[in-house]
Protein backbone atom coordinates (compact mmCIF):
# COMPACT_ATOMS: atom_id res chain seq x y z
CA UNK A 1 0.00 0.00 0.00
CA UNK A 2 1.34 3.44 -0.96
CA UNK A 3 -0.17 6.57 0.47
CA UNK A 4 0.66 10.27 0.89
CA UNK A 5 2.04 11.08 4.31
CA UNK A 6 1.17 14.74 4.63
CA UNK A 7 1.90 18.28 3.65
CA UNK A 8 5.63 17.90 3.27
CA UNK A 9 7.81 18.11 0.19
CA UNK A 10 8.42 15.59 -2.59
CA UNK A 11 9.15 16.72 -6.14
CA UNK A 12 6.99 14.99 -8.70
CA UNK A 13 3.76 14.58 -10.61
CA UNK A 14 2.89 11.46 -8.60
CA UNK A 15 1.44 13.50 -5.73
CA UNK A 16 -1.91 11.97 -4.76
CA UNK A 17 -3.21 15.01 -2.89
CA UNK A 18 -2.75 18.74 -3.32
CA UNK A 19 0.25 19.43 -1.16
CA UNK A 20 2.47 22.36 -0.45
CA UNK A 21 3.26 23.98 -3.80
CA UNK A 22 5.89 26.52 -4.73
CA UNK A 23 5.89 28.79 -7.80
CA UNK A 24 8.60 28.21 -10.40
CA UNK A 25 9.22 29.55 -13.92
CA UNK A 26 9.79 27.66 -17.19
CA UNK A 27 8.83 24.11 -18.37
CA UNK A 28 8.79 21.25 -15.89
CA UNK A 29 11.72 18.84 -16.12
CA UNK A 30 10.96 15.58 -17.96
CA UNK A 31 10.68 12.22 -16.25
CA UNK A 32 9.27 11.21 -12.91
CA UNK A 33 11.56 12.21 -10.05
CA UNK A 34 10.45 9.43 -7.70
CA UNK A 35 8.76 6.04 -7.71
CA UNK A 36 9.50 2.99 -5.56
CA UNK A 37 8.57 -0.65 -6.28
CA UNK A 38 8.48 -3.09 -3.37
CA UNK A 39 8.66 -6.90 -3.37
CA UNK A 40 7.05 -8.93 -1.90
CA UNK A 41 3.85 -7.05 -1.15
CA UNK A 42 3.42 -8.76 2.22
CA UNK A 43 4.93 -11.45 4.43
CA UNK A 44 3.58 -14.42 6.41
CA UNK A 45 5.97 -15.27 9.26
CA UNK A 46 5.64 -18.49 11.31
CA UNK A 47 6.94 -17.43 14.73
CA UNK A 48 6.96 -20.96 16.14
CA UNK A 49 9.38 -22.21 13.47
CA UNK A 50 12.31 -20.51 15.15
CA UNK A 51 14.23 -17.29 14.41
CA UNK A 52 14.05 -16.33 10.74
CA UNK A 53 15.24 -13.40 8.68
CA UNK A 54 12.96 -12.01 5.98
CA UNK A 55 13.60 -9.36 3.37
CA UNK A 56 12.01 -6.67 1.21
CA UNK A 57 13.50 -5.55 -2.08
CA UNK A 58 12.93 -1.90 -2.95
CA UNK A 59 13.69 -0.45 -6.38
CA UNK A 60 13.89 3.24 -7.27
CA UNK A 61 12.03 3.68 -10.57
CA UNK A 62 12.56 7.43 -10.67
CA UNK A 63 15.29 9.80 -11.82
CA UNK A 64 16.28 11.15 -8.40
CA UNK A 65 17.65 9.45 -5.26
CA UNK A 66 15.07 8.39 -2.67
CA UNK A 67 15.81 8.32 1.07
CA UNK A 68 13.66 6.13 3.33
CA UNK A 69 13.23 5.55 7.03
CA UNK A 70 11.89 2.13 8.06
CA UNK A 71 9.87 1.24 11.15
CA UNK A 72 7.26 -1.30 12.23
CA UNK A 73 3.80 -0.72 13.74
CA UNK A 74 0.61 -2.61 14.46
CA UNK A 75 -2.35 -2.09 12.17
CA UNK A 76 -6.10 -2.47 11.80
CA UNK A 77 -7.90 -2.99 8.50
CA UNK A 78 -10.42 -0.25 7.74
CA UNK A 79 -13.71 -0.81 5.91
CA UNK A 80 -12.11 0.36 2.64
CA UNK A 81 -9.19 -2.10 3.17
CA UNK A 82 -6.75 0.69 4.05
CA UNK A 83 -4.32 0.02 6.90
CA UNK A 84 -4.73 2.09 10.07
CA UNK A 85 -1.49 2.12 12.00
CA UNK A 86 -1.20 1.54 15.74
CA UNK A 87 2.10 2.27 17.44
CA UNK A 88 1.78 -0.79 19.69
CA UNK A 89 0.41 -4.31 19.42
CA UNK A 90 -1.07 -6.51 22.14
CA UNK A 91 1.74 -9.10 22.05
CA UNK A 92 4.64 -6.62 22.02
CA UNK A 93 5.90 -7.80 18.62
CA UNK A 94 6.53 -4.24 17.44
CA UNK A 95 9.24 -3.80 20.06
CA UNK A 96 10.68 -7.25 19.29
CA UNK A 97 11.14 -6.67 15.54
CA UNK A 98 14.71 -6.04 14.37
CA UNK A 99 15.13 -4.05 11.12
CA UNK A 100 18.32 -3.58 9.10
CA UNK A 101 18.86 -0.91 7.87
CA UNK A 102 16.47 1.56 9.49
CA UNK A 103 17.49 4.30 7.04
CA UNK A 104 18.63 3.95 3.45
CA UNK A 105 19.09 5.84 0.21
CA UNK A 106 18.30 4.28 -3.17
CA UNK A 107 19.98 5.87 -6.23
CA UNK A 108 17.94 6.17 -9.45
CA UNK A 109 17.48 2.83 -11.20
CA UNK A 110 18.98 0.82 -8.33
CA UNK A 111 17.52 -1.43 -5.66
CA UNK A 112 18.24 -2.08 -1.98
CA UNK A 113 17.28 -4.79 0.51
CA UNK A 114 15.73 -4.27 3.94
CA UNK A 115 15.81 -7.28 6.26
CA UNK A 116 13.78 -7.91 9.40
CA UNK A 117 13.39 -10.55 12.07
CA UNK A 118 10.72 -10.93 14.78
CA UNK A 119 12.16 -12.22 18.07
CA UNK A 120 9.35 -12.48 20.67
CA UNK A 121 10.50 -12.61 24.28
CA UNK A 122 7.86 -15.29 24.91
CA UNK A 123 5.87 -17.18 22.28
CA UNK A 124 2.37 -15.68 21.90
CA UNK A 125 -0.72 -17.91 22.10
CA UNK A 126 -1.82 -19.70 18.95
CA UNK A 127 -3.25 -17.27 16.42
CA UNK A 128 -2.45 -14.67 13.78
CA UNK A 129 -0.93 -11.28 14.62
CA UNK A 130 -0.67 -8.26 12.34
CA UNK A 131 2.25 -5.88 11.89
CA UNK A 132 2.93 -3.24 9.26
CA UNK A 133 6.35 -2.46 7.82
CA UNK A 134 6.36 1.29 7.23
CA UNK A 135 8.66 2.89 4.64
CA UNK A 136 8.59 6.69 4.97
CA UNK A 137 10.36 8.98 2.56
CA UNK A 138 12.86 11.43 4.03
CA UNK A 139 13.56 14.80 2.38
CA UNK A 140 16.62 14.88 0.10
CA UNK A 141 16.59 18.63 -0.54
CA UNK A 142 17.94 21.44 1.58
CA UNK A 143 15.27 23.79 2.99
CA UNK A 144 16.83 26.79 1.21
CA UNK A 145 17.22 25.00 -2.16
CA UNK A 146 16.30 27.41 -5.01
CA UNK A 147 13.39 26.69 -7.41
CA UNK A 148 13.99 24.45 -10.43
CA UNK A 149 15.76 26.51 -13.09
CA UNK A 150 13.77 27.23 -16.25
CA UNK A 151 10.45 25.88 -14.90
CA UNK A 152 7.12 27.65 -14.66
CA UNK A 153 3.80 27.03 -12.91
CA UNK A 154 3.63 24.91 -9.75
CA UNK A 155 5.75 21.96 -8.68
CA UNK A 156 3.92 19.74 -6.18
CA UNK A 157 6.04 18.37 -3.38
CA UNK A 158 4.97 15.83 -0.81
CA UNK A 159 6.36 12.87 1.08
CA UNK A 160 5.03 9.33 0.51
CA UNK A 161 4.62 6.33 2.76
CA UNK A 162 4.57 2.65 1.75
CA UNK A 163 2.85 0.12 4.04
CA UNK A 164 3.31 -3.64 3.84
CA UNK A 165 1.40 -6.15 5.97
CA UNK A 166 3.23 -8.79 8.00
CA UNK A 167 1.07 -11.65 9.29
CA UNK A 168 2.84 -13.40 12.17
CA UNK A 169 1.36 -16.81 12.99
CA UNK A 170 1.64 -19.31 15.83
CA UNK A 171 0.28 -22.85 15.38
CA UNK A 172 -1.42 -24.64 12.50
CA UNK A 173 -4.22 -22.20 11.69
CA UNK A 174 -7.26 -22.92 9.54
CA UNK A 175 -8.25 -20.59 6.72
CA UNK A 176 -11.98 -21.28 6.42
CA UNK A 177 -14.40 -18.87 4.80
CA UNK A 178 -17.80 -18.80 3.13
CA UNK A 179 -18.95 -16.88 0.10
CA UNK A 180 -22.32 -15.52 1.20
CA UNK A 181 -23.38 -13.37 -1.73
CA UNK A 182 -22.29 -11.91 -5.06
CA UNK A 183 -23.31 -8.61 -6.60
CA UNK A 184 -22.51 -6.28 -9.47
CA UNK A 185 -21.29 -2.70 -9.32
CA UNK A 186 -20.52 -0.24 -12.16
CA UNK A 187 -16.80 -0.98 -11.98
CA UNK A 188 -17.03 -4.75 -11.49
CA UNK A 189 -18.03 -7.53 -9.09
CA UNK A 190 -18.41 -7.66 -5.31
CA UNK A 191 -18.33 -10.78 -3.13
CA UNK A 192 -19.57 -10.90 0.47
CA UNK A 193 -17.24 -13.17 2.43
CA UNK A 194 -17.37 -14.41 6.02
CA UNK A 195 -14.09 -15.58 7.55
CA UNK A 196 -14.82 -18.50 9.90
CA UNK A 197 -11.20 -19.57 10.40
CA UNK A 198 -8.24 -18.51 12.51
CA UNK A 199 -6.20 -16.61 9.90
CA UNK A 200 -6.91 -14.12 7.13
CA UNK A 201 -8.22 -15.34 3.80
CA UNK A 202 -8.01 -13.90 0.29
CA UNK A 203 -10.17 -14.66 -2.75
CA UNK A 204 -7.72 -15.58 -5.51
CA UNK A 205 -8.32 -16.68 -9.08
CA UNK A 206 -10.33 -15.29 -11.95
CA UNK A 207 -13.81 -14.16 -12.85
CA UNK A 208 -15.58 -14.35 -16.22
CA UNK A 209 -18.53 -12.00 -16.73
CA UNK A 210 -20.66 -12.78 -19.75
CA UNK A 211 -23.51 -10.47 -20.87
CA UNK A 212 -26.63 -12.47 -21.66
CA UNK A 213 -27.59 -10.08 -24.48
CA UNK A 214 -26.81 -11.41 -27.95
CA UNK A 215 -23.49 -10.43 -29.48
CA UNK A 216 -21.95 -8.93 -26.35
CA UNK A 217 -18.43 -10.07 -25.50
CA UNK A 218 -17.47 -11.68 -22.18
CA UNK A 219 -15.00 -9.93 -19.86
CA UNK A 220 -12.36 -11.82 -17.90
CA UNK A 221 -10.60 -10.43 -14.85
CA UNK A 222 -8.70 -11.40 -11.71
CA UNK A 223 -10.08 -11.66 -8.19
CA UNK A 224 -8.62 -8.84 -6.11
CA UNK A 225 -6.98 -10.94 -3.39
CA UNK A 226 -7.96 -8.43 -0.69
CA UNK A 227 -7.83 -9.91 2.84
CA UNK A 228 -10.73 -10.73 5.14
CA UNK A 229 -9.60 -11.08 8.76
CA UNK A 230 -10.74 -13.79 11.21
CA UNK A 231 -14.27 -13.20 12.48
CA UNK A 232 -15.05 -10.56 9.87
CA UNK A 233 -17.72 -10.41 7.16
CA UNK A 234 -16.85 -8.05 4.30
CA UNK A 235 -17.86 -7.03 0.82
CA UNK A 236 -14.73 -7.52 -1.28
CA UNK A 237 -14.54 -5.61 -4.60
CA UNK A 238 -13.07 -7.04 -7.81
CA UNK A 239 -12.49 -4.47 -10.55
CA UNK A 240 -12.95 -5.17 -14.23
CA UNK A 241 -9.79 -4.95 -16.37
CA UNK A 242 -8.68 -1.72 -18.09
CA UNK A 243 -11.30 0.46 -16.49
CA UNK A 244 -14.26 -1.35 -18.11
CA UNK A 245 -17.69 -0.51 -16.67
CA UNK A 246 -20.95 -2.42 -16.78
CA UNK A 247 -23.98 -1.52 -18.86
CA UNK A 248 -27.47 -2.25 -17.51
CA UNK A 249 -28.59 -5.80 -18.20
CA UNK A 250 -28.29 -9.43 -17.16
CA UNK A 251 -24.98 -11.25 -16.80
CA UNK A 252 -23.64 -14.72 -16.10
CA UNK A 253 -20.72 -14.69 -13.65
CA UNK A 254 -18.25 -17.56 -13.30
CA UNK A 255 -15.79 -17.66 -10.39
CA UNK A 256 -12.74 -19.94 -10.49
CA UNK A 257 -10.07 -19.94 -7.81
CA UNK A 258 -9.54 -20.40 -4.08
CA UNK A 259 -10.85 -18.87 -0.87
CA UNK A 260 -8.53 -19.66 2.00
CA UNK A 261 -7.92 -23.42 2.10
CA UNK A 262 -10.92 -24.29 -0.10
CA UNK A 263 -11.73 -24.05 -3.82
CA UNK A 264 -13.86 -21.14 -4.97
CA UNK A 265 -16.07 -22.06 -7.92
CA UNK A 266 -19.57 -21.17 -8.99
CA UNK A 267 -21.82 -19.78 -11.71
CA UNK A 268 -24.29 -16.98 -10.95
CA UNK A 269 -26.88 -15.07 -12.94
CA UNK A 270 -26.99 -11.39 -11.99
CA UNK A 271 -28.75 -8.26 -13.13
CA UNK A 272 -27.19 -4.81 -13.09
CA UNK A 273 -29.74 -1.99 -12.78
CA UNK A 274 -28.05 1.32 -11.86
CA UNK A 275 -31.32 2.93 -10.69
CA UNK A 276 -31.80 0.24 -8.05
CA UNK A 277 -28.23 -0.17 -6.81
CA UNK A 278 -26.01 -3.20 -7.20
CA UNK A 279 -27.70 -6.28 -8.60
CA UNK A 280 -27.54 -9.34 -6.38
CA UNK A 281 -27.64 -12.75 -7.99
CA UNK A 282 -28.52 -16.31 -7.12
CA UNK A 283 -26.23 -19.22 -7.88
CA UNK A 284 -27.29 -21.24 -10.91
CA UNK A 285 -24.53 -23.81 -10.98
CA UNK A 286 -21.08 -24.65 -9.68
CA UNK A 287 -18.27 -27.10 -9.51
Amino acid sequence: MIRPLGFVLLLGARALLAAEAMPVAGPLPGGLPGGVAISPQNHIVALDEGPQTHAYRLQNLGIEPVRLKVRVAGFELAEDFSMRLRERDEQGLVERTIINPVELEIPPGESRTVRFSIRPEAMPPEGEYRLAMVFEQLPTEKPDEPPVAGAHGLVLRMRFQILSAIYATVGSLSRRARLLEVALAPEGVRTRIRNEGEAHVRPKGRLILEPLSAGAAAVEGSLSGLPVLPGETRWVPHALPQGARLSPGRYRLRLEGTLGDAPLAGVYELEWAPDEGAGTGARTGGR
